[in-house]
């Protein structure tokens, strides 16, 4: 009787043991799930809090970037634009209708700019290519010019020796009236008159006094070959 007792608490015994082994290895297999369940969400609230941080990196370098942009100084301030009015009326159409905003305006504005200063190089360019050829033209001109006063010089002092000969007196030269006249006066004095015309005026004012006037063939001689006209002349003279 207590043989079987024993035997069936052994038996019992034996049960309760396998049934504690059974509970603690489902306990372990639980707790390692647990563990590895764990773990993966301990990696996943690592990454989103790695997220975060790198959100919230991004956003403190961005803010950092936008605070420098409003900071920086740049070149475009400090260029020298044409008036907001100048550029509504010379502007392209498309550069003013599409400026919308601010920014655009001042994009377009800086293009507009761009533009015409480009044609001023341009402009200023062919203004120097011009003048470098019109230097180029005086240069050559001034060589010549030169070199013309050069040979001037050596002509003026080559004539110097010919100088002295246009020193001497040189007897006038005579018109051709005042040669008849000449000769005139040398055919009435030798028919007993003066060889001047205002003694042959005083002459022919005196009439006979001092010796008879000129026969008529000498004085239409004297009128043909002089052009003068010997009464009207007298009368003149009275």
């Amino acid at each position: 009787m207590l043989q079987q007792r024993l035997s069936e608490g052994v038996r019992t015994g034996n049960m309760l043991l396998s049934l504690l082994k059974t509970l603690n290895r489902d306990v372990l297999l639980q707790e390692r799930d647990l563990k590895n369940d764990l773990t993966e969400q301990k990696l996943s609230v690592g990454q989103v809090d790695l997220g975060y941080q790198n959100i919230k990196y991004q956003r403190k370098y961005l803010l950092n970037e936008i605070s420098r942009c409003r900071d920086m100084q740049t070149l475009y301030q400090d260029v020298p634009l044409v008036p907001l009015e100048e550029f509504r009326e010379k502007a392209p159409e498309h550069l003013v209708q599409s400026a919308t905003d601010d920014h655009q305006l001042m994009l377009n504005r800086l293009q507009f700019e761009l533009e015409e200063r480009k044609r001023f190089d341009a402009e200023k360019r062919r203004l120097l290519t011009v003048k470098l050829q019109l230097t180029k033209a005086n240069k050559i001109r001034r060589t010549q010019i030169n070199k013309a006063e050069k040979q001037l010089e050596e002509y003026i002092q080559s004539s110097q020796s010919l100088q002295e000969l246009f020193r001497e007196p040189v007897e006038p030269v005579r018109t051709h009236k005042e040669i008849l006249l000449a000769e005139a006066n040398a055919a009435l004095a030798s028919s007993g008159a003066t060889t001047t015309d205002g003694a042959l005026s005083s002459t022919m004012s005196n009439g006979d006094a001092t010796m008879g006037s000129p026969s008529q063939d000498e004085k239409a001689h004297i009128e043909t070959e002089t052009g003068v006209d010997l009464q009207s002349r007298r009368h003149g003279e009275e």
